[in-house]
Order: structure tokens, then sequence, then C-alpha cells
């Protein structure tokens, strides 16, 4: 009757395998870490700089106290003060085309001040690569040579329409998205904003500007129904102050020219102007205290940032990590070798 148990894995053995064939196990490693040194080493450095934010929590005290002055006032706001813009979606506003596209002129200089160009020129023109890419970059250009397609000149920065990218333009956009990374905590919500650039001042000063103009959209659009109230409140409000300068001006007039009067009617129509005045008093009062909530609502609705944590130039670059790929590289070679020696005796038996 034939044993079909299989055996018992012999380490003492595997080990002794090992040994006798090190030296082919140590040349392919030699090879192996050959081809990761020149593989690490020919990968581009690059640097990520790393701002922290903290948003300003939603004042409840002061928005009741502004809605209670306008329902004593009678001057209700309405209830609704849902944000359609919440911090979880923030890395899409950033990743959106809009955004990205206005970030292409920013101007960037490199550590050593050799070059001072716009962000969108330095994605273009000075973005180093490994030596293995070039023949894609030269394969891309013949194709584009063989279909007539005429080379990318560029128009640098100015005049570029989000709506309507060409590749180029879209290639460097997606770029500059796949550099930048907008985490945010859920439960403190706490905003983190990298920018990951092959130069280290360029990194610094991108991830600066990303969080102004991460700012600028958050503020425009949080204020933007009460800067358009606030423009409606002061164009009737000067519009009620000239009505009741008028009324004023007519009501002196009237007074003066009818001065000792005794007719019925001259008084009735005392009566109707000094309440035509009185109306419009009312009107202009009424329409100012709309004036002074409208602009308490702005400063209410205006979010404010505390930066937690700042951006400095660094010293050291974020990737690639050598060491690791040179581990790595040595690793996989040692494990391969051994492999392929023990496949080998077992085919062999």
């Amino acid at each position: 009757m034939t044993d079909n148990r299989q055996k018992p894995i012999d380490f003492t053995e595997i080990a002794s395998l090992l040994w006798g064939e090190r030296k082919f196990i140590i040349k392919t490693c030699v090879v192996v870490l050959v081809f990761a040194i020149v593989y690490a080493f020919s990968l581009p450095r690059t640097y990520t700089v790393g701002v922290t934010l903290a948003p300003e929590a939603s004042n409840s005290s002061l928005t009741g106290s502004i809605g209670a002055l306008a329902d004593m006032a009678g001057l209700g706001f309405g209830g609704a003060t849902g944000d359609a813009i919440y911090p979880e979606i923030y890395p899409e506003l950033i990743g959106s085309k809009e955004f990205l596209v206005d970030l292409f002129p920013t101007p960037v200089t490199s550590l050593n001040g050799d070059i001072q160009t716009t962000l969108y020129d330095y994605q273009r023109k000075h973005q180093k690569i490994a030596w293995w890419m070039y023949s894609v970059v030269w394969a891309k250009k013949f194709v584009k040579w063989v279909k007539g397609e005429p080379a990318n000149a560029g128009n640098g920065a100015a005049g570029i329409n989000p709506f309507m990218l060409t590749k180029e333009q879209s290639s460097i956009a997606d770029a500059v998205k796949a550099n930048i990374m907008c985490t945010v905590d859920k439960k403190t919500g706490v905003i983190t904003l990298r920018y990951t650039a092959q130069d280290p001042l360029v990194a610094a000063t991108m991830v600066n500007v990303i969080k102004d103009k991460l700012q600028e959209h958050i503020v425009e659009y949080r204020t933007c129904k009460a800067r358009n109230d606030l423009k409606y409140f002061e164009a009737l409000c000067d519009e009620a102050r000239a009505d009741y300068v008028k009324s004023q001006e007519i009501f002196a007039a009237f007074s003066d020219s009818h001065k000792g009067a005794m007719l019925q009617s001259v008084a009735m129509q005392m009566s109707r102007l000094e309440n035509d005045v009185m109306l419009a008093q009312q009107n202009y009062s009424q329409a100012s205290q709309q004036l002074q909530l409208t602009r308490a609502k702005l400063q209410e609705n205006t979010p404010a940032f505390a930066v937690l944590s700042g951006a400095s130039v660094p010293l050291k670059p974020s990737a690639p990590r050598r060491l690791f790929i040179l581990l790595a590289f040595a690793m996989l070679g040692a494990v391969g070798a051994s492999a392929y020696v023990y496949i080998k005796k077992q085919m062999q038996k």
C-alpha cells in the first residue's frame, strides 16, 4: 500500500542546501543590489512640507444674540443657517480644476535661485525624471511629430480656461493635484495640508499659497449671502435717508411758505407732510437697524483659522527612501535566489 502522507519539511536539509549554494546566492544579491543602487539614485528627490489648521468653531452664542436682536426689532433673518461646505469635502475643493488652475500663476523660486518662474512653467519645464523615462518622452514627441500635431508652445499660466483645458494643461493640473494632500480629522476638525515638490523652497511656498487660497474660498462662500445682504441694505438705507431728507425739505418749504395761514386746507396739508416726515424717519431708522444687524451677521459668518503648525523649508528629502529600497531589493534577491535553488533541487529528485 502506497503511503501518500506528506513528509515533514527538513529545515536542516534546506539550510545545508542553501549553504552549499551560498556563492550563487551572494552573487545574485550583489547583482540585484547594483540594479537597486542604479534605480534608487536615478529617482529624483522630492520634499514634502505640511501645515496644520484649526478652523474656528461655530459661535452659537453670538448667533443667538444677533437672532434675538433681529426678532426684537422685527427683522428676522430666517432660521436656515446650513453650510454646504463641510470640512470633509475640502479635499474635493482643492482637487477641483478651478482651484488647481488658480494656482498656475503662483510665482515660485528654487532654493538656489536658479529657477524663478510660475508654478505652471515649473511643472512644465523644470521637472527631473529618471533616465529610463526619457524613452517615453521621446516616444511621445515622435508620435506627435508623425501625427503632425503642433509642439506645445504654451501660453503661460495666464488666460487658461478651466472649463476647456488642453491635454498639456490637464496633465499639469493632474500633476499639481497629485502633489497636494489634504486630510481632515473628523473628530477634531483639524485640517492638514501637504505639498510635495522637487525643490524644498517651492514645496514650502506652495503649501502656504494653498492654505491662503483655501481660506479665501471658504470665507468667500461663507460670507457670500451676508455680503449680498449688506449691499442690499446699504442701498436701502441710502434710499430711506434720501427720502427722509426730501420729506423734511418739503415740509420745511411748505411750512415757510404758509407761515401764519389760518386756512383749514393748509393745516391738513401740514399734517400730511408731518406724517410723511415721521414715516420716512421710521423707515430710515428701521433700515439703519437692518444695516447694523447685517454687518454683525457678516462679521459672525466670517470664519477664522488658527495655524497650529506652520510651513518651513525642509532640510532633508521625503523621498526616495534609498536605504529602504536597497534593503528591500537585497531581501528580494536573497529570497528569490534561495527559492530558485530549492525548487531546482526538488525538480532534480
